[in-house]
């Protein structure tokens, strides 16, 4: 992410109960969280439910 304060905010956001922003931080995200589970050795379809933010 470009820039921090942004998502500081959305952080913020999320943490005063805005669940529905979570999925914009996922989506951010999305590429690292993937890489983290799979490096875990979460399977490929597994890591791919995980990030698919349709689930948030």
């Amino acid at each position: 992410m470009n820039n921090p304060s942004r998502e500081i905010a959305l952080i913020e956001q999320v943490l005063s109960g805005h669940k529905e922003v979570f999925a914009e931080l996922v989506n951010l995200h999305k590429v690292k969280i993937y890489s983290l589970l799979r490096g875990m050795g979460a399977g490929h379809q597994a890591s791919l439910r995980s990030v698919d933010t349709t689930n948030c």
